[in-house]
């Protein structure tokens, strides 16, 4: 029973996280995300065409906590992204987890919408959970 109070709790925890994230991002305060990040932590965003994965290619990938941050409020005196995550599932693993899902977001100007799946591995670090690494793979852009 203390397993699985503790899984559901990481669980909770992770998807606060996740949610924490979009939160910042819609609110263009990027500099909140760092407190969610590990220091050696990378993001990759990648494009891919949905039938054919083979397309796969890497748009940008920053490592380390502040380079991460700092790509994250590249675009942000032009845009303003929505995201919503969706079909989350996540895997623990001790002290480490791994998570999937998939985010739809408006993006204005311009009222564009992005869709893609996002890869993400997470540490536990002073009791409490960060991101490792995100993955973002975008598979339509308009």
């Amino acid at each position: 029973m203390a397993d699985t109070i503790e899984a559901l709790a990481s669980k909770t925890e992770i998807t606060e996280l996740l949610h924490r994230y979009a939160l910042n991002i819609r609110r263009r305060e990027h500099g909140l995300c760092a407190e969610l990040f590990t220091e050696d932590s990378s993001f990759e965003v990648r494009d891919a065409h949905p039938m054919r994965p083979e397309t796969l290619t890497t748009r940008s990938f920053a490592e380390g906590r502040e380079a991460v941050v700092a790509s994250m409020g590249a675009s942000r005196e032009t845009t303003r992204v929505f995201p919503a995550i969706h079909n989350l599932l996540i895997e623990l693993d001790g002290d480490t987890a791994s998570a999937t899902s998939l985010m739809v977001a408006l993006v204005f100007p311009g009222g564009g919408e992005m869709l893609g799946e996002y890869e993400d591995h997470f540490r536990r670090e002073h009791g409490r959970w960060l991101f490792k690494s995100r993955c973002y793979t975008i598979y339509r852009e308009t």
